[in-house]
This record gives C-alpha cells, sequence and structure tokens, in this order.
C-alpha cells in the first residue's frame, strides 16, 4: 500500500461516492485496489482523529462529566455540562 495522506485519500474517494454499485464494478482493477487503499488510509485517518478529539474532549471536559455524574449519582449514562456557548452531553 502507498503511503498517502488522509487529505489526498478523502479527494479521492469523493470522487468515487457518487459512483453506483454497476459503476464501481466496472472500474479496472487497478482503480479498485487504488479505491480500496485510499479507504483504508482514510479510515486509518479518521480513527487517529478520533482518538484526537475523545483525548482533547477528555482533557477539556472529563473532571467536568466525572463530577456531574458523580453529583447525579450516576456511574454512566447521560449529564450535561454547560460549556459557555454550548451544551454539551455525556
Amino acid at each position: 500500500m502507498s503511503a498517502t495522506s488522509m487529505s489526498e485519500s478523502m479527494h479521492a474517494l469523493s470522487a468515487l461516492a457518487d459512483l453506483s454499485v454497476d459503476q464501481l464494478t466496472a472500474l479496472a482493477p487497478l482503480q479498485t485496489l487504488r479505491a480500496v487503499e485510499h479507504l483504508e488510509a482514510a479510515t486509518a485517518g479518521l480513527d487517529a482523529l478520533r482518538r484526537k478529539l475523545d483525548a482533547a474532549l477528555d482533557a477539556t471536559y472529563g473532571e467536568r462529566a466525572r463530577r456531574a455524574c458523580a453529583e447525579a449519582g450516576q456511574d454512566s449514562g447521560l449529564v450535561h455540562i454547560d460549556a459557555g456557548e454550548v451544551r454539551v452531553r455525556v
């Protein structure tokens, strides 16, 4: 698999997103391979971004969320935290 950035992969995949199954079936084998490689690279990039965003959210709201859960007598479930302009559900 070639080293491809997530943005390159997302751009390549956006061109394929509107194709029908029949159109995807008609792709040349090398085009199909490249599409799969782009999908894998984009998925890996999005997974990494998700982990970073989760870490950032935990760093920003984690302590308040844990405190709100404790105050509500919950180990898990839905609590709301006021965060300035938005109300965060955690």
